[in-house]
């Protein structure tokens, strides 16, 4: 599952992140990694990557002619659709978190107060008292940190440099992430971790400009005691303030670069492991409903098996063994209603209710086959011979296909084909069964027979 996939990548990144990267003092390269790791949990899960074929079987793919393949139902209980309800839960959460960082974003952005312009950054000095912070292009700062019409310079060093690297731009793109992808618990760990770095990039500018270490610690601690109230801000706020104290004294050491090479075959490997490999699928040949009357009528047989058949240069397929009655007798609706007991507990053996117009699948027939045949994936079965089954899903009136099931001999093969099924349908919507020019939910019948040689 790709999403399963994505929360293990992000949780592997994010602790070699915590184990290795963040007590060294190499700021710069954390930001990158934490910002290549998001995105690279976000997309590699979904890559696709196309394997040579297990083997060379050829696959000779059987169309046969539909028949009998629709009953009506004459009642339907809907079943609960998970997939309707998580998406319901899915989209109700996502808009509480939209909610929420839009209001965040309307406070800063109708916080008042008068606009200035000091070394061409853009500083709005707050009517009220508040913590000072840095948004996008612009540093909010109370009045109560202005000294004689100037700014505490330290302050200041450090609103610049959030500013300067623009900080904002990572809060921004997690805090998205956090609202469409909040059933990844890692994203709160990835934030954490970018406002810690952020804050480390700002206090390391500072303390270039040859500032006390000292007097700045106290200036953090001091600031420390306000609160902060807006989680897409950086503020000059910050709670872990014995991290940062430990990352102002800490050295560089031997194991840096070692540490940022160990990176790569990290990404390298997570990448092999995340993602999705398939099998080139062998080639099939199909058979037209056309081709199929055809060598019915000629060798009077029902199709069991096949050979190639060289006619006008193109490959086709035909029956290799002859037997005789082979075909069954079509059971008639009254027939198959006798048959059937008169409650129906499963929708794909329903009681039968002759209708006027059959389900029809978009295209037509030859679509459905065409389809079936390209995701059909040869490579994930073994051995040799014919082998044969009948995938069954049910079309509701809306033309909605649910209740898949593969009834043959072979396991793997009626996996492979029920999956293969319900890849060809897809999020396809059938034009549904009529009766008395009402729709109504039916049974399809979908028959498949492949000679491997």
């Amino acid at each position: 599952m790709v999403l399963l996939r994505i929360i293990m990548v992000s949780a592997v990144l994010l602790g070699f992140y915590f184990l290795f990267l963040e007590k060294e003092k190499m700021f710069r390269f954390n930001r990158f990694y934490l910002l290549t790791a998001l995105v690279f949990s976000y997309a590699v899960p979904w890559m696709v990557v196309t394997l040579p074929a297990a083997d060379h079987t050829v696959a000779l793919l059987v169309a046969e002619p539909a028949v009998s393949q629709m009953v009506g139902l004459t009642s339907e209980k809907k079943a609960w659709n998970w997939d309707q309800a998580g998406l319901w839960i899915y989209i109700s959460v996502t808009l509480c978190f939209l909610g929420n960082f839009l209001v965040s974003l309307l406070k800063i952005i109708n916080l008042k107060g008068c606009d200035h312009n000091i070394h061409s950054f853009k500083i709005r000095i707050l009517d009220r008292s508040h913590t000072a912070f840095s948004f996008w292009n612009t540093m909010y700062i109370s009045a109560d940190y202005m000294r004689e019409k100037q700014i505490e310079k330290r302050i200041f060093l450090h609103e610049k440099a959030h500013l300067r690297q623009k900080h904002s731009l990572d809060l921004i793109f997690i805090q998205l992430l956090m609202v469409f992808s909040w059933f990844n618990p890692l994203l709160w760990g990835y934030r954490k971790a970018m406002v810690n770095n952020h804050e480390f990039l700002a206090d390391e500018e500072v303390l270039q400009s040859e500032t006390d270490i000292r007097s700045y610690c106290n200036l953090i601690l001091h600031e420390s005691m306000l609160q902060q109230r807006f989680p897409l801000v950086n503020s000059f706020n910050f709670n872990s303030t014995k991290k940062r104290f430990s990352m102002m004294n800490t050295q560089k050491t031997k194991m840096t670069n070692l540490k940022k090479v160990m990176t790569f075959p990290l990404f390298v490997g997570l990448a092999v492991w995340s993602v999705q490999k398939i099998h080139a699928t062998v080639p099939s040949a199909v058979i037209t409903d056309e081709k199929y009357q055809k060598i019915q009528k000629e060798f009077s047989v029902n199709v069991s098996s096949g050979i190639n058949l060289q006619e006008n240069g193109q490959q086709d397929v035909y029956a290799e063994k002859v037997t005789t009655d082979t075909i069954k007798k079509k059971k008639t609706v009254e027939e198959v209603a006798k048959a059937e007991p008169e409650e129906n507990k499963n929708p794909l053996e329903p009681m039968p209710n002759p209708y006027d117009i059959a389900a029809e699948f978009p295209g037509g027939m030859g679509a459905l086959r065409k389809k079936f045949a390209e995701v059909f994936n040869v490579s994930q079965l073994k051995g040799k011979g014919t082998l044969k089954t009948f995938v069954s899903f049910r079309i509701s009136q809306d033309g909605i296909v649910d209740h898949f099931k593969a009834e043959g001999t072979d396991a793997a093969f009626n996996a492979e084909a029920e999956k293969a099924i319900i890849a060809a349908n897809g999020n396809t919507v059938w034009k549904p069964a009529e009766k008395d020019g009402k729709p109504v939910s039916a049974v399809f019948k979908f028959p498949v027979v492949m000679n491997f040689q």
